[in-house]
């Protein structure tokens, strides 16, 4: 496929996915502000590199270079805060600086530069995928997790695929700016990654929000049928002993003498619903 082709597909698809990601970020999920950022980096990484021709080699190199490394630090930052982690900054800062030394070092041997480079970026794949397996027994983002798992894990591979043609000197510079199997293999496998990535830490986040709204609705109802039983909230109170109850039409009197549940009040004691209730002289207010 052709090179500038490639490259406007990635520089469309992280603009779409940046804003997008934004919209969704603002002041409903304050932890895809990352994401979008690490997106909006990635963009500016490839939009320099596109821009070599028309702008000094070695600006485009060691600027595009920095960018794109700096976008996969801003990833791991935003899977660290998904996951209500203190950061690594190690981790996420020395692999940018490191990006910046080896593309002035070897700015005039592309071999080289390439396979380093495709090391680094390889190493901050590992980190975030490390990250998603420590918590991959996390009861929520599970299918999320899988997807931007398997995005991690096919950018790691194409990553060494370069090492290894790096190492045994199957690259070439004329390569860089023409199409062939090298290059639609990177942008190919970048612009798919770039998706499930996006799509990925949205699926976690919206399975995140379900997760609470569920537990939410769990916490309402077991307020109801502590404030029904004058228990507390914390007590559990067995499936079929409810029915039972119900049957029955036993107090919270019962129920706190037979399970040693305490009542809150001695003025709750007594519900409507208890047939030796009604026969006193009135109804329970709480009822």
């Amino acid at each position: 496929m052709h090179v500038p082709t490639m490259l406007a597909m990635i520089i469309l698809a992280s603009a779409v996915m940046s804003v997008a990601i934004a919209i969704v970020a603002r002041n409903r999920h304050p932890d895809l502000q990352a994401w979008a950022r690490a997106l909006g980096l990635q963009l500016l990484g490839y939009l320099v590199l596109a821009l070599r021709p028309h702008m000094p080699e070695t600006v485009s190199i060691v600027l595009g270079n920095a960018l794109l490394s700096a976008s996969l630090s801003m990833y791991g930052y935003g899977l660290y805060r998904f996951f209500r982690e203190p950061p690594n900054w190690t981790w996420l800062v020395w692999p940018v600086v490191t990006t910046g030394v080896v593309c002035l070092v070897w700015l005039t041997d592309f071999r080289w530069r390439v396979g380093a480079l495709s090391w680094v970026y390889a190493v901050q794949g590992t980190v975030m995928l490390g990250l998603l397996w420590r918590h991959r027994t996390s009861q929520t983002g599970r299918r999320g997790q899988y997807l931007l798992g398997l995005g991690v894990v096919m950018f790691i591979a194409v990553m060494l695929i370069r090492v290894g043609l790096a190492w045994l000197n199957w690259l070439d510079i004329t390569q860089n700016q023409q199409s062939g199997l090298f290059n639609t293999l990177t942008y190919m496998n970048t612009l798919a990654c770039t998706m499930m990535l996006s799509v990925g830490i949205l699926m976690m986040t919206q399975e995140r929000a379900e997760a609470l709204r569920s537990e939410s609705r769990r916490s309402s109802v077991a307020d109801s049928v502590s404030i029904r039983y004058g228990t507390s909230s914390s007590c559990v109170i067995p499936r079929r002993e409810k029915k039972a109850s119900k049957r029955m039409r036993s107090c919270a009197a019962c129920w706190s003498i037979r399970y040693k549940i305490p009542v809150r009040s001695t003025a709750r004691k007594v519900p409507s619903t208890c047939p030796r209730y009604r026969k006193s002289a009135g109804a329970w207010a709480g009822v």
